[in-house]
């Protein structure tokens, strides 16, 4: 993980999922629009808002949850949340997914793993929205 990022505070639930116990920020690929539920929001210049309390299931598939994938599986959880509830169009999901990879190479998951992960999410999100 790069030394800078800093995670926020989060609990692990007895079902598996995680629960934010602090705010978490992170820039999206998704412009120019805005989207709020309960649960995070997302600016017009890209920045999406996590609230304290959200719930996620971490990384899908195969794919192992570790301190690096944590945040960037929130981001892109909050993000097919907001096309899940109609808050934002379908079309946005290329960049929900181009965003995760970016918040993955940021957290330092190396290249091998970043591409596994995208290519879950590219082939088999769309059953997620």
């Amino acid at each position: 993980m790069n030394r800078a990022m800093k995670c926020p505070a989060f609990s692990v639930n007895t079902d598996g999922t995680y629960t934010l116990l602090e705010a978490y920020t992170a820039q999206t690929f998704v412009m120019g629009e805005t989207a709020s539920c309960e649960e995070c929001s997302l600016l017009a210049n890209g920045q999406l808002i996590i609230n304290k309390g959200f719930v996620w299931d971490g990384p899908s598939g195969p794919a192992v949850d570790t301190a690096n994938t944590l945040m960037p599986s929130a981001l892109h959880d909050g993000l097919y949340r907001l096309i899940r509830l109609g808050y934002l169009l379908k079309h946005n999901r290329l960049n929900a997914d181009k965003s995760y990879r970016d918040s993955l190479k940021t957290w330092g998951v190396s290249w091998w793993r970043r591409t596994m992960h995208f290519k879950g999410v590219d082939w088999f999100g769309w059953s997620h929205i």
